[in-house]
């Protein structure tokens, strides 16, 4: 009996295990420099993914060894429950030969919950179909993703506050409108898609355009150097014209310069001003009329103890004469004209309201009648009055020195209102 010895040279094989061992070892060291941590895979036939190795880093930072990795159940363990779906596929892409990165979660031993951003790649067999080792590196992304949630919470915040602002908050640039609060929504009665589709001068009142370009060319070049505010008026989607009070600062917005507008809507406050100063007009004229009514009053009081002696001397003179007397009709004439006058004070004390009333039934169209010297006289030579009444006016029963009273302050409005040469009926 003998025996046949077969031997195979292996030594280059050795030689290439320790190389790969020795670049393995080597690609570990360099990985726990340049990255958070890296680890690395065998991927059985069947697609099972076995650690082989993890830097000491992963270790000390999440508390587990890879055998205590492996005891739990293999680096699905590690994962955050919620997230496990999203790192299996990204396993699984790598597994079936894709260079892949994922973001998730991984729970360390005491419960800390921790963002990894995974890069990972496939190692191929001698043949190139086969995937039999996966590499990777993962970054720590927790401080980050803190930081950002930070920021959202802030933006959230923030745009909140802006959002339900009582004032209108814009942005404009390049003469468009870049941003608009719901407030905007409010008060324009245009939609936010409609007031980010034009320039913002075609909202503008047509007198005031050029005003709101020059202010809004000064801030976007930072010409304005301290708060001002100032006051335009804009069309609403209706048509109704609203007064605004804008005060922008500059700014940059994407990069590019801009004005941040804050809008009060001050419409009710501009027609609260109208309605004032046309208040006080009408305290003015009535302080006028008040005025002249005094005046009135005691011209007519003097004039009346006059008219009271002329009409008593008259009366008297009248009785000491004959039927026949030439005397006679002038001294009647007297009387006459004291009668007239007489009147005259009656409307003077009516107008300034200090006689009581005296109702009788009258015609209105005698009444005016016999007022239109006195009204020529209101008026003035420069306005021509002409009288159009109407023939078929039923009679009424009024106190006539109170309507001669309002006629004559209708007549002063209408003169006090008329401009240049005009005719009034």
């Amino acid at each position: 009996m003998g025996f046949i010895h077969v031997f195979h040279d292996i030594t280059e094989q050795k030689i290439a295990e320790e190389a790969l061992k020795e670049n393995l070892e080597r690609y570990r060291h360099i990985s726990e420099l340049i990255t958070d941590y890296a680890y690395a895979f065998t991927v059985t036939s069947d697609g099972e993914l076995i650690g082989e190795w993890i830097t000491d880093s992963f270790t000390k930072v999440f508390g587990f060894t890879k055998e205590e990795i492996d005891e739990r159940g293999g680096w699905k363990s590690m994962v955050y429950p919620e997230d496990l779906p999203k790192a299996i596929e990204h396993a699984r892409k790598v597994a079936n030969g894709q260079v892949n990165i994922a973001e998730f979660r991984f729970v360390t031993r005491n419960g800390e919950i921790r963002w990894l951003r995974d890069y990972a790649i496939p190692f191929f067999d001698k043949s190139g179909e086969r995937v039999i080792k996966i590499y990777g590196a993962s970054q720590d992304i927790t401080e980050r993703k803190k930081l950002l949630e930070e920021i959202k919470k802030s933006e959230e915040k923030y745009r909140t506050v802006v959002e339900n602002a009582g004032e209108i908050i814009l942005i404009a640039q390049d003469e468009m409108i870049k941003y608009a609060n719901k407030r905007a929504e409010e008060v324009s009665g245009y939609s936010i898609e409609e007031i980010l589709s034009k320039p913002f001068i075609e909202f503008i009142h047509p007198d005031d355009r050029e005003m709101a370009l020059e202010y809004y060319r000064k801030v976007v070049n930072r010409e304005i150097k301290k708060k001002s505010n100032y006051p335009l008026r804009i069309i609403d989607k209706q048509g109704n014209i609203k007064w605004l009070e804008i005060n922008a600062v500059p700014i940059e917005w994407e990069g590019k310069p801009a004005g941040l507008n804050f809008i009060r809507d001050i419409t009710e406050l501009k027609k609260g001003e109208e309605e004032k100063a046309h208040l006080y007009k009408q305290l003015l004229h009535a302080q006028k009329m008040e005025a002249i009514g005094r005046l009135s009053a005691g011209i007519a009081h003097d004039f009346n103890n006059m008219l009271t002696s002329i009409k008593g001397f008259t009366q008297l003179a009248l009785l000491s004469l004959s039927e026949n007397d030439p005397m006679r009709k002038y001294l009647q004439n007297v009387l006459e004209s004291s009668e007239k006058a007489e009147k005259l004070v009656k409307g003077l004390l009516a107008f300034s309201r200090k006689q009581f009333l005296e109702k009788r039934v009258i015609n209105i169209n005698e009444l005016i009648n016999g007022m239109e010297n006195l009204i020529k006289r209101l008026i003035g030579e420069d306005i021509i009055l002409n009288l159009n009444l109407s023939p078929d006016l039923g009679l009424v029963e009024v106190d006539p020195v109170q309507i001669e009273n309002a006629l004559v302050n209708l007549i002063v409005n209408a003169r006090d209102a008329a401009t240049g040469r005009n005719a009034y009926n």
